[in-house]
């Protein structure tokens, strides 16, 4: 990216994309939570340098899934610029289904059980 650091002008690269892996790991709950507001800030000032940005991150963080749902309550992001998809390994196949917050910032369709231990299920 390039700009002459006057003006929020971006000459090129407008769509980016960062993909993360377990971005939980070694973090306090507290820094997850933390996270989710530093991934929600990036994402808007890159917006202001009229960079759409993407992050995808795969995770099994209740912290995290809790606290996108806050920031959508809040306001600070709308429901319709997440999505989740929920991989769910059956047998030999994995399943692959799509859910969403609503604009109260509560799960849609989220799987009963999902975090509970094995042996509660």
């Amino acid at each position: 990216m390039i700009h002459d650091g006057k003006s929020k002008k971006t000459l090129r690269y407008k769509n980016r994309t960062i993909v993360i892996e377990q971005p939980e790991l070694h973090l306090h709950p507290a820094f997850q939570a933390k996270l989710m507001d530093v991934f929600v800030s990036i994402i808007k000032e890159s917006e202001s340098y009229g960079i759409v940005l993407k992050i995808i991150f795969e995770t099994h963080s209740e912290t995290m899934i809790n606290r996108i749902g806050a920031l959508i309550e809040s306001k600070e992001i709308s429901e319709k610029e997440v999505n989740i998809l929920v991989f769910d390994k059956m047998d030999n196949e994995t399943k692959i289904t799509s859910t969403s917050y609503d604009s109260e910032g509560l799960l849609i369709d989220w799987p009963v059980n999902f975090f509970a231990p094995e042996e509660w299920v």
